[in-house]
């Protein structure tokens, strides 16, 4: 193979394992939202001591305030409820793996494809379609 070709085919591998790591991603959210759950995002502000805690998916505002113990008091009574976003996708932790590099590429440009897609799956989509 030419390396335009390893450059292209590598593209494509890391798009395959890209897109691979989404949809596990997507189906562990999934599956704890089928089970009633709310997938939320929480923010710490540590030079004011706030909190607050958002709806993953539409951003919107759960609760807000100050101090541990209010927000330890939120999780105690909401808890149940909710699954923060970190412990549902968990699992996917150092899951995302990268194609063999080909003989023929240097090491440093392969990281750069592979960083490239995983940062523009979309633009490593259509450029894939081009092809």
């Amino acid at each position: 193979m030419t390396p335009e070709q390893l450059t292209r085919q590598y593209i494509a591998d890391c798009y395959k394992e890209e897109r691979s790591y989404e949809n596990h991603r997507v189906q562990l959210l999934t599956n704890w939202e089928t089970k009633g759950h709310t997938i939320v995002s929480g923010h710490y502000n540590g030079s004011n001591d706030s909190w607050n805690i958002t709806d993953y998916r539409n951003g919107k505002l759960l609760a807000e305030g100050t101090g541990h113990d209010e927000y330890n008091a939120v999780w105690d009574s909401r808890g149940a409820q909710w699954v923060d976003y970190d412990h549902a996708t968990r699992p996917l932790d150092d899951h995302l793996t990268y194609p063999e590099r080909p003989e023929g590429l240097p090491d440093s440009l392969c990281d750069a494809l592979a960083q490239w897609v995983d940062n523009n799956p979309e633009d490593a989509a259509a450029f894939l379609l081009d092809l």
